[in-house]
C-alpha cells in the first residue's frame, strides 16, 4: 500500500499511511462509512472490508471477488469500492492510466527502473487482456516493493562487516529474509545500538532520492528474542 501510493501520489493516501498514530484500515474504513476512527475496532467488519479492499484492488479484484472473499452482498462490494475511489481518486486515475500505458507500450516499469514486458496488455482475447491489465498494475507495486527490501538487506550487510561489536568472535549475522522480514543473529551486547542503526537509517531512510521524493515515509518494526520461534 505504501509502495502504490508512491506511485498515485494521492494525498489522502499518503496522509493516512504517514500518521504513525493511525491504524490505516480504520482511517480509511471511517473515512468511507462517515465515522470517527475511534468506533472502528480492531476485529471490526468494516476495518476487514477496508483492509480487504485495498489490497484486493491492486491485485485488480473486482466487486465479485471482494464479496466472495468478505463475505457480503455484491451491491454492498460494489458501493464500498465506489466510496473507496471517492477518498482516493488519484489511485483510480493511476490505475486507469497504467493499464492505458501498458496497451501502448507493451509494458510497466517500476520506480527503480525494472520493467516488466505484459504482451497480452491489448489482446484481442478478453479473459488474456484483462489479466495482462491486473498484472501491468500490480507489476510496479511489487518490484519496487521487493527492491526496497534487496536494496536494505544490501545495505545491513554491508553494516553489520563494518560494525565493532563489543566481542568480535561473536560477530552479529543476516541470516534470511522472509517476504518483506529481515532476520538477523545479533549477540545480546549488540542489540539496542545494532537494532536502533538498521530501523531508523537503513530501513526507514533508504538515501534513494526518487523514494524519499515521493513523500511516503516507510517504517519498520523489530523485535527480538532468543530464537526465531518467539518472533
Amino acid at each position: 500500500i505504501r509502495v502504490a501510493a508512491m506511485h498515485c501520489q494521492d494525498p489522502s493516501m499518503i496522509g493516512f499511511i504517514n500518521d504513525p498514530k493511525a491504524d490505516y484500515h480504520k482511517s480509511v474504513a471511517a473515512k468511507v462509512h462517515g465515522c470517527k476512527v475511534e468506533d472502528i475496532g480492531d476485529k471490526d467488519p468494516r476495518r476487514t472490508l477496508a483492509k480487504t479492499v485495498s489490497f484486493a484492488i491492486l491485485y485488480g479484484g473486482g466487486p465479485q471477488r471482494i464479496a466472495d472473499l468478505v463475505g457480503i452482498h455484491l451491491n454492498e462490494a460494489q458501493a464500498f469500492i465506489k466510496e473507496y475511489f471517492e477518498v482516493f481518486p488519484k489511485l483510480r486515475e493511476w490505475i486507469a492510466e497504467t493499464k492505458i500505458k501498458a496497451q501502448r507500450t507493451k509494458k510497466t516499469v517500476s520506480l527503480f527502473g525494472r520493467t516488466r514486458n505484459i504482451p497480452d496488455a491489448d489482446a484481442r482475447n478478453l479473459g488474456k487482456r484483462e489479466r495482462a491489465l491486473r498484472i501491468a498494475t500490480n507489476a510496479p507495486i511489487q518490484a519496487d516493493a521487493s527492491d526496497i527490501t534487496l536494496f536494505s538487506l544490501n545495505r545491513v550487510h554491508r553494516y553489520l562487516k563494518k560494525f565493532k561489536h563489543a566481542d568480535p568472535s561473536k560477530s552479529s549475522a543476516l541470516k534470511a529474509s522472509i517476504h518483506d522480514s529481515i532476520l538477523l543473529s545479533v549477540h545480546q551486547d549488540d542489540i539496542d545500538k545494532i537494532v536502533r542503526h538498521i530501523k531508523f537509517n537503513i530501513l526507514e531512510n533508504t538515501g534513494l532520492p526518487f523514494i524519499e521524493a515521493t513523500g511516503v515515509l516507510l517504517r519498520a518494526d523489530a523485535s527480538w528474542g532468543h530464537n526465531w520461534g518467539e518472533q
